[in-house]
């Protein structure tokens, strides 16, 4: 299909657009320099056009949150998928997977509409101790990636940066945060991925030591302490984070170790070394919003992605709130950059989140001019008036109108794997290895990122 949108006021950092008024081309699902002749036309004049939307960090479909939506008012991961698409999402990344919940992920996230999905997998430090002790980074590298490959992930994730024994007796084989990181940060630069880290006061100052090798997510709980100073030091060294905004009203928080936050409490063993905290917290007036916005205008270099907790309800305008507060005091251009081009870039997908030639057309325009109030642009952000995802329409005039099947769930091939030693260390737990297998069955349609 030849597409050609015309007459947009044009938003790309990436792609050194900064608002001018400008034509998109699209053949065979990219965006292309020429077209013959145009199948649709869209006249966007008038209009706000930007990359899809890119979430990181995003919680939906992770296990244990039916068992929540079954004692709260949590929203169905079908009314998650298709908010996210009314603000502009094409690609949401669900950042809390383990090898044991795997295969429960990828099949809700087959059920998600619409959306391009994929997933973190969270380290067993259990099942890794022993290279870490051992400093054998390469073939903890390969154990890693062998684990990638059975549960179809696109990276990976320290959920605890630090590995203890809550028996006394055992305290002797604990392994402090600073020499995790420091392994790890290794294994991360052999495969050549950034690994997420949870943001703890205590890894932190270690994230800024090696700022190629992690991202740290969620950070925005971090300001309701005294840390404004030490996150713009790990941002200073070239480290990229996540904001992981906390909305007001009811929320989820996942966490791994319990803390003193109003709401109620979940637990879950879902294969890591120790329970996760599940918390349906209650929130009031955010005070830490100026502290965000300190961080955001400390420099339009910083590698930030936008991303929040999930809401219990009103989704959509939680996040098209923020987006016009952001939009109104940094500009269309600040906000295109951490909702889709440093998203894209701490993902790894060099084709998504950008308007170069080449990349894949995933495209949102709003019905917007840059000089509107805030509520209007909010009004717009929370309802997309055009849709693109590979060139596919799936929004036209603020009504979805794509078939549901046409989704993937994305994954990344990782080179030398060691496949026989990731089996054997997952047949010393209780479950079968051939159980934690991915295929379509499961997981719907999947397809691998390219590299190149």
């Amino acid at each position: 299909m030849k597409i050609a949108i015309k007459n947009a006021r044009i938003y790309d950092p990436a792609s050194g657009r900064e608002g001018n008024i400008g034509t998109i081309l699209i053949d065979s699902g990219r965006i292309v320099g020429n077209i013959d002749t145009a199948q649709i036309e869209i006249d966007a004049e008038g209009r706000v056009l930007m990359a899809g939307a890119i979430d990181v960090n995003a919680h939906m479909a992770t296990y244990g949150l039916n068992f929540i939506r079954s004692c709260s008012r949590l929203p169905a991961v079908r009314d998650i998928g298709e908010a996210y698409v009314r603000l502009g999402y094409t690609f949401v990344n669900e950042a809390f997977v383990t090898l044991h919940t795997a295969a429960y992920t990828h099949y809700e996230l087959s059920k998600v509409p619409w959306l391009h999905t994929s997933m973190f997998l969270s380290l067993p430090l259990y099942d890794l101790e022993n290279f870490v002790r051992s400093e054998d980074v390469e073939k903890c590298a390969r154990v890693v990636a062998a684990f990638g490959e059975i549960s179809k992930c696109i990276g990976f994730r320290l959920f605890e940066p630090e590995l203890y024994y809550e028996q006394e007796i055992y305290s002797h084989r604990n392994i402090e945060a600073s020499r995790l990181l420091e392994f790890f940060a290794r294994v991360a630069d052999a495969l050549k991925l950034r690994m997420f880290v949870h943001p703890r006061e205590t890894s932190v100052n270690l994230v800024s030591s090696y700022p190629e090798s992690y991202h740290l997510s969620s950070v925005f709980e971090l300001l309701a302490g005294n840390n404004l100073k030490e996150l713009k030091s790990v941002l200073d060294s070239g480290a990229s984070v996540d904001i992981g905004f906390v909305p007001e009203g009811d929320h989820l928080r996942i966490l791994p170790e319990p803390q003193e936050i109003p709401g109620r409490v979940f637990k879950f063993d879902i294969g890591l070394t120790h329970p996760v905290y599940y918390v349906l917290a209650s929130g009031g007036e955010n005070k830490e919003t100026n502290k965000l916005m300190d961080l955001l205008g400390g420099s339009s270099d910083y590698k930030i992605a936008f991303s929040m907790m999930l809401p219990a309800k009103d989704f959509l305008q939680n996040y098209a709130s923020l987006w016009a507060s952001i939009a109104s005091r940094f500009g269309f251009s600040f906000l295109a950059r951490i909702t889709r081009n440093v998203p894209a870039e701490i993902l790894g997908i060099i084709d998504r989140g950008n308007l170069n030639f080449g990349s894949k057309a995933d495209i949102a325009i709003y019905d917007v001019e840059t000089e509107s109030d805030q509520e209007s642009m909010k009004q717009a952000f929370s309802s997309c008036w055009c849709l693109l995802r590979d060139g596919e329409i799936i929004i036209s005039d603020g009504e979805i109108i794509a078939s549901e099947s046409n989704k993937k769930t994305w994954f990344r091939k990782f080179p030398d794997s060691d496949r026989e030693e990731a089996l054997k260390i997952l047949r010393q737990s209780s479950f079968r290895p051939q159980n934690l297998e991915i295929t379509e069955e499961i997981a719907g349609s999947l397809a691998e990122i390219s590299e190149g």
